[in-house]
């Protein structure tokens, strides 16, 4: 540390060491999630896609329960449930007030089917959990290696 004489204090050892430490954690922050990206599917039990291949083609989200079917055949077990939601509707009706008109929402609640389709393809291949919502493929997730 050295003084000017205009009375302001300059460590460069302490700035230049400050920057070699950033430095160096940038990159061990890089490395590490570049690691953590490419291992992922390895040490995840259930990891998210948005497409999967199957047996005879590609599945994406939005696909049809029977497009899946005819792409990856039987599902192995499927689970169904039903919720009930509530949701938010704006009908045609308005309501005036103040001299203007508003349109109220109106809340509706709804029945909705959720099925969990479950694929092994056998120890080679990683297994499938696809849930679908109101007949529409929502989620794609890949489990461990099958069984």
């Amino acid at each position: 540390m050295c003084r000017l004489g205009t009375g302001q204090e300059v460590n460069h050892f302490n700035r230049e060491f400050i920057m070699r430490k950033i430095k160096s954690l940038i990159i061990f922050s890089f490395i590490s999630l570049s690691i953590f990206y490419l291992l992922e599917p390895s040490w995840a039990f259930r990891s998210s896609w948005r497409s999967r291949f199957c047996v005879d083609g590609i599945i994406e989200l939005g696909d049809s329960k029977p497009e899946v079917l005819s792409k990856c055949g039987e599902p192995t077990s499927i689970e169904k449930s039903e919720e009930e939601r509530i949701k938010r509707d704006f009908p045609d009706l308005y309501v005036e007030r103040n001299n203007r008109k508003y349109r109220e929402p109106l809340f509706v609640k709804e029945k909705v089917t959720i099925e969990e389709w479950f694929y092994n393809f056998g120890p080679d291949e990683f297994m499938y959990y696809l849930l679908f919502e109101k007949g529409e493929l929502i989620s794609i997730e890949v489990g461990k290696y099958g069984y």
